[in-house]
């Protein structure tokens, strides 16, 4: 057992005491297989695939999940009417958050309390009631994703099939993103 505990506590010193590459290895360095192409335009080329397929999958995932809310326009306005909540003033009451059984600890003391409120957002005036779009829809990116600058496009086929597995790549991450 003793000598377990010695094998294994010596270890981590034989690995912090491995010697640095060779000068050979600095000399002829490894080939990266980048499809043929440069490290450096490989990764420009996989950086704004990325980005073009993300900014899309992201503009199209979100443009599905308004047609959505739209086709339930009648639904939603009829399920959240906010109208009710807006006093004869004119003025729309705080949001809060409410939470129970609370306690906070210090080493001093201790508070506890049975409920405690957070006003998130205070009360202010307003002229019209908002809706479900007040909510809904600001997230959801409506604007149209320009094209890549020329520079940035692929020029022959492995830059193309960089280019796209890039694409599709931040496409999917996009759309999950709008979500």
């Amino acid at each position: 057992l003793l000598a377990g505990l010695l094998l294994f506590s010596t270890l981590p010193a034989f690995a912090e005491d491995a010697p640095p590459s060779e000068m050979a290895d600095y000399l002829s360095p490894a080939v990266n297989d980048f499809n043929g192409l440069s490290d450096t335009v490989w990764q420009m080329l996989n950086d704004a695939g990325q980005t073009v397929g993300f900014q899309g999958g992201k503009a199209q995932r979100a443009w599905e999940l308004r047609q959505i809310l739209t086709a339930r326009d009648t639904t939603l306005n009829n399920m959240y009417d906010f109208r009710p909540l807006i006093s004869r003033q004119g003025y729309m009451p705080p949001v809060i958050a409410t939470a129970t059984d609370m306690a906070h600890i210090t080493p001093d003391q201790i508070r506890t309390a049975y409920r405690t409120y957070n006003i998130l957002v205070p009360a202010r005036f307003v002229s019209n009631p908002p809706g479900w779009r007040t909510w809904l829809l600001p997230g959801l990116a409506s604007k149209r994703i320009d094209a890549p600058d020329a520079s940035v496009r692929p020029k022959n086929s492995k830059e193309k099939a960089v280019w796209e597995k890039a694409v599709r790549r931040g496409w999917e991450e996009g759309r999950l993103s709008a979500d």
